[in-house]
């Protein structure tokens, strides 16, 4: 959190976010999880204990946060929506990813997709972009999150489609093969849009951005993508599985950060593990980028 390379960002983890804590009850309860999570993965030895610690602090926090989003004014879009709720929002949704190291992605048993993450992760856009312009002429504490490139949370950024031009990137292969695979014309426009994204993910790794800048555009997936792909891989569905392998394996570069490191290798082998056999092909490339045997500059073959 506190490795962005622009110093008012890295001011606002440091500084305003311990501040905000003490003001709003559910988010210093998700900062103390947090905390609880890091010191997890510091010292090993402690971590069965600092698991129940920080259980009991996400649930304080997840209570709090739906208690406050519950009292939202539906028929005023951002009434109530504060700074220290958007922050808990943001933090809640790192927490999730970061604690699929402890078991989350199904422990010992069957790989599972990491559905609350991109749950969680989604909402993070659909809370700040109601008060995105707000905040930012206001100068909250979080506006230089909000407006830090690349930008992500304003309510009128898009996904671009596809490539270049829309339609013949590199990667546009995840929407194209298996033509004959049953789905209907609304899904794939809807695969169209992620592999869209992932285009720009990984134009954006190859130009040599920043880990922070990577990682910012990583986790706002989710959130930039049609709804309709989280419901495709909650299914299991073979290519909205693909997919999300490949926004796994374009972040391993910039996984440097505790409540990442591991987590690509992890989920790409994950996901692999569970796609039938005719979709393995296609996982190639992703599983040598997180294992290491394949660069991202390296073209990307079946």
């Amino acid at each position: 959190m506190g490795t962005a390379q622009i110093p008012s960002v890295r001011e606002m983890w440091e500084l305003s976010v311990p501040e905000m804590a003490f003001e709003y009850q559910p988010l210093l309860s998700t900062l103390l999880a947090v905390a609880a999570a890091h010191r997890a993965r510091l010292v090993p030895h402690e971590a069965e204990e600092l698991r129940r610690v920080q259980g009991g602090f996400i649930a304080q926090a997840v209570g709090g946060h739906r208690a406050e989003t519950a009292k939202l004014v539906v028929s005023s879009p951002g009434a109530g929506v504060t700074e220290t709720l958007c922050m808990n929002a943001i933090l809640i949704s790192l927490y999730t990813l970061a604690c699929r190291m402890d078991g989350g992605a199904g422990g010992g048993g069957e790989y599972e997709p990491p559905n609350l993450w991109l749950n969680m992760a989604r909402g993070v856009r659909t809370v700040v972009s109601l008060v995105y312009y707000r905040l930012v002429e206001e100068r909250a504490r979080i506006a230089p999150l909000l407006v830090a490139r690349p930008v992500v949370h304003r309510g009128d950024v898009e996904v671009q489609d596809g490539g270049p031009k829309g339609r013949s990137g590199e990667l546009r292969f995840l929407v194209d093969m298996f033509p004959g695979s049953d789905e209907e014309e609304e899904v794939m426009e809807v695969y169209v849009q992620c592999v869209g994204y992932l285009e720009g993910l990984l134009m954006a790794v190859r130009m040599g951005e920043s880990g922070y800048d990577i990682r910012k555009r990583f986790s706002s997936f989710p959130s930039m993508v049609p709804g309709e792909f989280l419901g495709l891989v909650s299914e299991r569905m073979p290519r909205a599985l693909v997919i999300l392998a490949y926004l796994f394996a374009l972040v391993k570069g910039a996984e440097g950060v505790w409540w990442l490191r591991g987590i690509p290798e992890m989920e790409v082998r994950g996901i692999e593990s569970i796609l039938p056999d005719m979709w393995r092909g296609v996982m190639r490339w992703p599983v040598g980028v997180v294992m290491g045997v394949v660069g991202v500059n390296d073209e990307v073959l079946l």
